[in-house]
């Protein structure tokens, strides 16, 4: 972090693992906006919202952080948030690799990092701010993408010539119909789940072509998707492809956390 500072300000800035861990307990809960910049690039995050920091005014000066604000879900697990992370990944990588910026230089999450990731598991998606004013999705519609879902992974399967950027442009598409459509339906809820399918596949087809850090980042877009679905079985799968990741890596530590 402290070298992307350099690169982009030109300016030395001396983050070290004192001060780190002070952002880690909470007694740093907003570090100033160059730190915030270096954070979100590193971790991956789109917002400041998604690395835990509240703006100014949310709460009350010296007031200690009640259990319900502690619990809350980060924005990334929020509906509006996780389809701009997902929308931000694809994105990022259907880029030609000159002018990739958004995770250039980002390695894989790790320890706290990564679990921060996960946590939210163990709370449910809370609702998008405002009403979503786009067609709802339709049988036929989601019939036909769980088609193309089928044939993505017998692809994958059985030739291994399927290229990844077809599978994440789908999931891009996707995704951006998922962010207009009303939610709360069993329609949208059956693409929340596609969607995590979809993820899932282009997070293999990395993990087999060893570019690891993409790999687990769409593992982890496919557990956060499936947990919007409400599916426990397909975040289990997620959840373990992880693991199994980490145990390759050498990671042993973070498998028994995904487990």
């Amino acid at each position: 972090m402290n070298a992307w500072l350099w690169e982009t300000t030109g300016r030395r800035y001396q983050l070290d693992a004192h001060y780190l861990a002070k952002l880690e307990r909470g007694v740093v809960r907003r570090p100033g906006a160059p730190y915030r910049a270096g954070l979100r690039h590193v971790l991956g995050a789109v917002h400041d919202a998604d690395l835990g920091f509240t703006p100014p005014g949310r709460a009350e000066t010296g007031a200690r952080v009640t259990d319900a604000a502690a619990s809350r879900a980060p924005a990334s697990w929020e509906f509006g948030g996780l389809i701009e992370r997902v929308t931000a990944m694809t994105e990022h990588d259907l880029m030609p690799p000159n002018r990739r910026t958004f995770l250039t230089g980002t390695g894989m999450l790790a320890g706290a990092a990564l679990t921060a990731e996960l946590r939210p598991l163990l709370w449910p998606v809370a609702p998008a701010v405002g009403s979503r004013v786009g067609q709802p999705f339709t049988s036929p519609e989601l019939d036909a993408v769980a088609h193309l879902v089928h044939a993505l992974r017998s692809w994958h399967s059985s030739t291994g010539a399927l290229s990844r950027p077809a599978v994440v442009a789908q999931l891009g598409v996707h995704t951006r119909r998922l962010g207009e459509a009303p939610q709360n339906t069993p329609e949208t809820l059956r693409a929340f789940r596609l969607g995590a399918e979809l993820a899932e596949i282009a997070a293999s087809m990395a993990w087999d072509a060893a570019e690891h850090v993409q790999a687990q980042r769409y593992y982890v877009i496919a557990v956060q998707l499936a947990h919007a679905a409400g599916d426990n079985a397909l975040t289990a799968i997620a959840l373990a492809a992880l693991a199994r990741q980490c145990y390759d890596l050498e990671r042993p530590v973070d498998g028994l956390e995904m487990v």
